[in-house]
This record gives structure tokens, sequence and C-alpha cells, in this order.
């Protein structure tokens, strides 16, 4: 699965690659598996800030 990175300056990132990125630029891990659930990356997107914004409302 590719994903359009356009919009971060990049052409095409694998889903590794994006997970990857994701824990060295941002802290956030994200397990592949979880991530292969998504078929673009707004949709993506939109699970991690949903996940985020739910570990936030826990503490």
């Amino acid at each position: 699965m590719k994903l359009d990175m356009s919009l971060l300056g990049l052409e095409l990132i694998d889903v590794v690659e994006f997970c990857e990125l994701l824990e060295e630029k941002a802290g956030i891990y994200v397990d592949f598996e979880w991530v292969m659930d998504c078929s673009n990356l707004n949709e993506l997107v939109d699970k991690v800030k949903a996940e985020m914004t739910q570990e936030v409302s826990a503490i």
C-alpha cells in the first residue's frame, strides 16, 4: 500500500516508512497492522487524531 504524501513534501511513502516517520518526528508509535486497516491517508490521519484525542481525554 502506498500513500500520497505530496502535502508533506514527499512523493510517495509506504506504510512502514510512514509509521517510522510518525515515531521519529512526532514520538507517536503506530502499529503496522492498525495502519493497514486504512484505505487512504485521510482515513489514517483521522484515525490517528481520534486515537490521540481518546488518549488525552483519558488523562
